[in-house]
């Protein structure tokens, strides 16, 4: 069951990324703005959650340094969607991969099967391929994926040890999910260019950024509590593994988004021979898939 969580949770994350990259295309460009838009969205959600949410948890401190650890990652992230295709940003999730199977090792006592290795070699060497032959991935853009990576860990770590420990899974996205939005929110006003840019906003948008926005938190709530229930009954190694055919679900979404609404297209470089690289890595990627779903 984990791996229909675990998928579940690529798709969703993957339409947040999509409308994402639409935002910072053809919308807005700062990251600490736009995470300030959408935060606003998720604090109405959380504030309705809070009254059916229990908040007890011994956690609460590592949830959120963690969170706001993973913050600092999402800002990277954001920057990075202006400097590359949203579908080879999600390299990030083969790297995250790599460092969460070695908390894995480290510190659940996790172990692989031989036909679980090869599913590995299959993704990993699939990105990998993704990742050498786009011609847009540079070592700079590389170096910035792997810092959202080391950066989004310690979260997903906290929250698999969390609830091997017995806490109740809606507290910890909960509050995992809180600590993230509130300082979304609050930590732009203290800057008086933040304060500038963010008023200046609604002059610059119409109603159809906001409606993206709301979309993006959606998705992107979805996305936390699919994640959490796929490490609640798998292995935090294989579990983020599977993360990595995001890339390729991201690359369809934005392909179907460029052929239904080209004015408003994620960025995502679609010729001939960018197409044919991300395809064949989806290949490679879905047959290592297909092996874990069988492990």
């Amino acid at each position: 069951m984990w791996l229909v969580f675990a998928v579940g949770s690529v798709i969703a994350w993957s339409f947040a990324l999509v409308m994402d990259s639409i935002l910072v295309k053809n919308y807005e460009k700062d990251p600490f703005v736009l995470m300030w838009v959408q935060s606003c969205v998720s604090i109405v959600f959380l504030s309705i959650a809070a009254f059916f949410v229990p908040f007890e948890t011994a956690w609460l401190p590592w949830l959120i340094l963690t969170s706001l650890i993973a913050y600092c990652g999402d800002i990277i992230l954001f920057a990075a969607m202006d400097r590359m295709d949203a579908s080879v940003i999600n390299i990030t999730w083969a790297f995250l991969a790599i460092f969460l199977s070695a908390v894995g090792f480290i510190f659940f006592g996790e172990s692989w099967t031989t036909l679980q290795t090869v599913a590995v070699v299959c993704i990993l060497g699939g990105v990998g391929f993704l990742s050498y032959w786009h011609h847009h991935v540079t070592y700079f853009a590389l170096f910035l994926l792997v810092a959202i990576a080391a950066l989004f860990t310690p979260s997903n770590a906290v929250v698999k040890a969390a609830l091997d420990s017995g806490e109740v899974l809606i507290t910890v996205v909960f509050w995992q999910l809180c600590a993230r939005e509130v300082f979304s929110f609050v930590f732009p006003w203290t800057m008086p260019s933040f304060r500038r840019r963010i008023k200046a906003l609604p002059a610059k948008v119409d109603a159809l950024f906001y409606w993206i926005a709301f979309l993006v938190i959606v998705a992107y709530f979805l996305g936390m509590y699919l994640m959490a229930e796929a490490f609640k009954s798998g292995s935090i190694s294989l579990v983020s593994v599977v993360g990595n055919i995001q890339p390729f679900v991201v690359l369809f979404m934005a392909w179907c988004v460029w052929k239904l609404f080209p004015r408003y297209a994620a960025k995502e470089l679609l010729d001939g021979q960018s197409v044919f690289v991300k395809l064949t890595c989806f290949s490679i990627v879905f047959s290592g898939l297909a092996l874990l779903a069988f492990s």
